[in-house]
């Protein structure tokens, strides 16, 4: 939908669900890679958009890599859908 971060073919539609399982799965064995936690963090948001998993997993992200720009772009975004339109503005 509008408003929605790209995340390519192969992660959408009948595998979507099988790539969050998987990313899930690695976050919960410790996963220190950024991209895991920005692509669940995606994955996630077009699922179910007001999961709170989003943003934990998107500053888990910045923790990891703060120079990631298309996971601070996205938690700008949900901040802004969240009404947060302060901390939106400060991303």
């Amino acid at each position: 939908g509008e408003g929605r971060v790209r995340i390519g073919e192969p992660l959408r539609g009948r595998n979507a669900g099988r790539a969050l399982a998987h990313f899930q799965r690695a976050i919960e064995a410790g996963a220190v890679q950024p991209r895991i936690y920005f692509l669940a963090a995606a994955l996630l948001q077009e699922k179910e958009p007001a999961d709170r998993r989003i943003t934990s997993y998107l500053e888990s992200a910045l923790r990891l890599n703060p120079a990631m720009p298309e996971a601070r772009e996205l938690l700008g975004l949900v901040a802004f859908e969240a009404g947060n339109y302060r901390r939106a503005l400060e991303l």
